[in-house]
């Protein structure tokens, strides 16, 4: 008697063992890509942007997608980002941490910049450069075992900004290829980074204002995020999401 009740005891602990690994598996599942959009009015698209075309691709590759931030659109099936109209670098470093400790993004899509040189300007672009490094070491600080995926910011339409009467457009120009550096010295250095070329597949026409992509540009750019996203995610093993 004694031993079948030890056999039970046994097999009851068994199971529960078995019960809590699954629910955790079930709270962690592989596959799902959590990934947070993070930017300026650029991210915040047009119609959801460069997001829709990119989850869609995504999940047309086997993935899931949870799309994370504290910004909500109703242009997609997945609507929330961290894409804030108008926002400077600066102004995305004071949120950045609360931003990543609420929503823990496996993957970090950057694209920031234009603000601050498509308006008025009066910083070197090598110093607005630095700063985006520093944005970018927090990021990596922040999240060390995430992906950080860094975009040039799109070309610029030539208008002369003040206060030193510089064309923009050149300073779009030396902004994004600033960034590439910084990134790449980054990699070099063994961090969870890539560069996304998004200036690459823009050009004026693409521009609403000079600035703003128009809405079918949006999916050139997704492009652009798809491939720099492919060599560093899997999803040999789908699963859905959780919540």
């Amino acid at each position: 008697m004694r031993r079948r009740i030890a056999v039970l005891i046994a097999a009851t602990l068994l199971a529960c063992s078995a019960s809590d690994r699954g629910a955790q598996h079930a709270r962690e599942p592989r596959g799902c890509l959590r990934i947070m959009p993070l930017g300026d009015s650029i991210t915040l698209g047009v119609n959801g942007g460069y997001r829709k075309a990119l989850r869609e691709r995504l999940i047309a590759l086997g993935c899931d997608v949870d799309l994370v931030g504290s910004q909500s659109d109703t242009h997609s099936a997945d609507r929330e980002h961290e894409g804030h109209s108008g926002f400077s670098i600066a102004r995305i470093a004071e949120g950045v941490d609360g931003w990543l400790g609420a929503f823990r993004p496996d993957y970090v899509l950057l694209m920031v910049g234009t603000n601050d040189v498509a308006w008025w300007c009066t910083r070197p672009v090598q110093e607005i450069a630095d700063e985006h490094a520093r944005l970018v070491d927090r990021i990596l600080a922040r999240r060390p075992e995430a992906w950080l995926i860094v975009g040039s910011i799109p070309p610029l339409g030539s208008k002369t900004v003040g206060p030193g009467d510089v064309d923009r457009a050149l300073l779009g120009r030396e902004l994004s290829a600033a960034i590439r550096t910084r990134v790449e010295e980054r990699q070099r250095h063994g961090k969870r980074i890539r560069f996304a070329d998004v200036a690459s597949v823009l050009d004026a026409d693409d521009l609403s204002d000079g600035v703003h992509p128009v809405e079918a540009a949006h999916a050139e750019v997704a492009n652009v995020w798809f491939e720099a996203l492919g060599p560093v995610i899997s999803c040999a093993h789908p699963a859905t999401c959780a919540d």
